[in-house]
């Protein structure tokens, strides 16, 4: 029985957990406006692609991605929610929490069927990076992409 107590301790200590969302107030999701906008980014590899971040209220935000950085029509969309105190993007099975916020960087924690977490940082009113990481924040080989300012949303 000890053993069988034992194999149950080590299993559930291994299990991930889910990451505790963070209680948003209203002004901290009205921090994240400084996405609004059109942007180009590019990956580690050189790939570019575009992004687009609109406000569409005081609790939600949609956000386009676009194959290309001047594709008129996006290839994905999605949303960036308050509901309740919580913040999300993503939808069913795949969706993120938001588990930090501040003016200027926002961590988002997988939920769901998602596996990667990522972290958008501000480096200036024009520029941004998003890293992608597997696992927990401190991953050894994170995804980093850097985001220009393009212009509004059309």
């Amino acid at each position: 029985m000890r053993h069988a107590l034992l194999a149950v301790c080590a299993l559930l200590s291994c299990t991930p957990r889910p990451t505790p969302s963070l209680h948003v107030t209203g002004d901290q999701f009205r921090m994240l406006r400084w996405l609004e906008g059109r942007w180009t980014g590019t990956g580690e590899d050189g790939a570019m692609f575009g992004e687009a971040y609109a406000v569409l209220d005081d609790s939600t935000m949609r956000s386009y991605t676009y194959t290309k950085p001047t594709d008129i029509a996006p290839s994905d969309s999605g949303a960036i929610r308050l509901r309740r105190g919580v913040v999300t993007s993503g939808d069913g099975e795949w969706r993120w929490t938001l588990t930090a916020v501040s003016a200027d960087s926002a961590m988002f924690a997988p939920q769901g069927r998602a596996e990667n977490g990522f972290t958008w940082r501000r480096t200036s009113d024009s520029t941004w990076t998003a890293t992608l990481w597997r696992g927990s924040p401190n991953d050894s080989r994170p995804r980093r992409y850097s985001l220009v300012r393009a212009a509004k949303v059309p």
